[in-house]
């Protein structure tokens, strides 16, 4: 097959002339002014704009109008194009397109790379492929750009770079596949991060330096996806989802068939009687063990009502907000509370959810093995001896209300409001003298089938111990 690569520049991105002999770039975050070109380099500027020309086409173009010394010229500007992120790379074979590089974003600056012949290449540990609009697309967290597939070679080559290959060992091993072609499409990984240089030897080479070696690839994919830098969709903005999604109510619905009433504390009173800030904050602590006599229901009461009950509701933007007392993205308060009873006095063991409007607590499902499970679980994790909690407080995700609001940084955002939960209710209990724990992680799918939650609707995020010291 007869193979070569398309310069063209990426979509929404433009050259204008802005006076005679000029062009100017449209439509990027990046300015680049060309001016007093010469007719050559302005005709094949302009090529960019269209349907694309290869590196060796627009070199024609240019010595044709200007002469041999605008080729520098050429290829100066070219690279700071590329640089930019203004540039695709398209590779076509037998004037079909095969696959294309796009820039995503310019956080490092692009590089566009050739691969050695001789040097062997595999897939980098951080390289993913996932369906986007249509086009199947690989890309990777250590990189701004991007390859799309266009024809099963993409798949096919990508399969065969699971293990160390060189460009002619690629060609031969893939059919249709000729070495040019092969040259082509691993410069396009290369240059999008997706492969790295190694031996034959080794399938997945040393990371490039020790910061990197210590990174999970989920970890890292999810830091820049949900951080601005490395990716080109909008952060924060109100997202389009693929089908309509009626946003949910500020509270939660109360459906349950029992409920059990909570005290209310003495707001006011505690304001003049409870320990400064300062002192609870220096001497919070994580308390793993719980002390014989079990905590009470007005305990638990006042815990729950100083840390989550609804003070209000408001409208903000057209979405239903509200009032509590922690602070949470957009006011979206997405966090549920569900007590996962052990040993409390005043209440049956099993599992509950906490009703901030009311201030009382929806009795979900009695003790039995699915529950016990939870409490279990929360005692391996608690890392002293298996001992189960007396309480274990499930925090639960109302994934929509998020969602709607924050494009990219909706998981992203509930975690930090996992966070400010978490201290909030370690102060809360340091200041009545119980044992606070906060967990590291915990088992959704047994929460989502034990509190009969859809796992992508409403998911757990966090687990926090509480009991009497």
């Amino acid at each position: 097959m007869t193979s070569f690569l398309l310069l063209n520049l990426k979509t929404g991105i433009s050259l204008i002339e802005t006076s005679n002999q000029s062009l100017a770039l449209e439509g990027s975050s990046n300015t680049l002014s060309l001016e007093n070109l010469p007719s050559g380099l302005l005709s094949a500027f302009q090529e960019l704009d269209g349907s694309g020309k290869t590196s060796t086409q627009l070199s024609k173009i240019v010595r044709r109008f200007d002469g041999f010394q605008g080729i520098p010229t050429l290829y100066f500007y070219l690279a700071k194009l590329s640089r930019l992120g203004a540039i695709e790379y398209t590779l076509q074979a037998d004037n079909t397109p095969i696959a294309r590089l796009s820039v995503t974003s310019l956080t490092p600056p692009f590089e566009f790379q050739e691969v050695k012949v001789e040097t062997y290449y595999v897939l980098s540990r951080f390289a993913f492929c996932r369906s986007d609009r249509g086009q199947t697309v690989l890309e990777t967290p250590l990189s701004a750009a991007r390859v799309s597939f266009f024809s099963w070679h993409g798949g096919a080559i990508v399969a065969e770079l699971s293990q160390p290959k060189t460009v002619l060992e690629l060609a031969d091993r893939v059919p249709q596949l000729d070495e040019g072609t092969a040259r082509h499409f691993l410069s396009l990984l290369l240059s999008a991060g997706a492969i790295v240089p190694t031996t034959a030897e080794v399938a997945q080479p040393a990371d490039a330096t020790e910061d990197l070696a210590v990174w999970e690839f989920h970890d890292l994919l999810f830091h820049t996806r949900s951080r601005e830098g490395r990716q080109e969709s909008t952060i924060g903005d109100p997202r389009e989802f693929s089908r309509p999604v009626k946003p949910l109510p500020v509270v939660k619905p109360e459906t349950f068939s029992e409920y059990i009433e909570l005290c209310r504390p003495d707001i006011d009173q505690l304001k003049a009687s409870d320990i400064s800030l300062t002192q609870a904050l220096e001497t919070r602590r994580s308390i793993r063990e719980h002390g014989d006599e079990p905590i009470t229901v007005t305990q638990l009461g006042e815990f729950l009502y100083r840390v989550a009950r609804l003070r209000s509701t408001f409208i903000r933007e057209g979405n239903e907000c509200s009032s509590r007392p922690y602070p949470s993205s957009a006011a979206s308060y997405e966090l549920e509370l569900y007590p996962v009873i052990n040993a409390c006095q005043g209440i049956p063991s099993g599992l509950y959810h906490y009703c901030p409007q009311t201030h009382r607590l929806g009795k979900v499902r009695d003790r039995d093995r699915q529950v016990e499970e939870l409490l279990v679980d929360a005692g391996r994790t608690n890392e002293c001896r298996g001992k189960v909690p007396q309480i274990l407080i499930v925090l639960a995700a109302r994934y929509v209300r998020v969602a709607r609001t924050y494009q990219g940084i909706a998981y992203a955002g509930i975690l930090k409001d996992v966070g400010i939960l978490y201290q909030t209710m370690y102060l809360v209990a340091t200041s009545m003298n119980l044992a606070p724990c906060a967990l590291g992680f915990g088992n959704s799918d047994r929460f989502s089938r034990a509190a009969g939650t859809d796992y992508y609707a409403e998911t757990s995020v966090g687990e926090f111990m509480l009991g009497s010291r």
